[in-house]
């Protein structure tokens, strides 16, 4: 409560945070695209490199390449 003489308080809100009613939706829409989607999956995280569909029991190698099971072995008995 303001007593005569008194001055108005300052912002205690930091100057990012919006107070209009339609600016919590924008918020809620740059949340989730900056902190929920870089840690899902993608689709691509899980194809296999040589078939081109999703990896049938995925080996993912040192370098981060992932492979059906089949074709890793395939490689492996290869290069022996």
């Amino acid at each position: 409560m303001l007593m005569a003489g008194d001055s108005p308080p300052s912002k205690t809100f930091p100057p990012e945070i919006s107070l209009v009613p339609t600016s919590l939706p924008r918020n809620l829409v740059q949340a989730i695209g900056e902190i929920v989607l870089p840690i899902i999956p993608h689709i691509d995280d899980y194809v296999c490199l040589i078939c081109t569909s999703i990896a049938f029991k995925p080996i993912r190698l040192s370098c981060r390449h992932l492979f059906c099971v089949r074709y890793a072995v395939l490689f492996f008995l290869f290069i022996q």
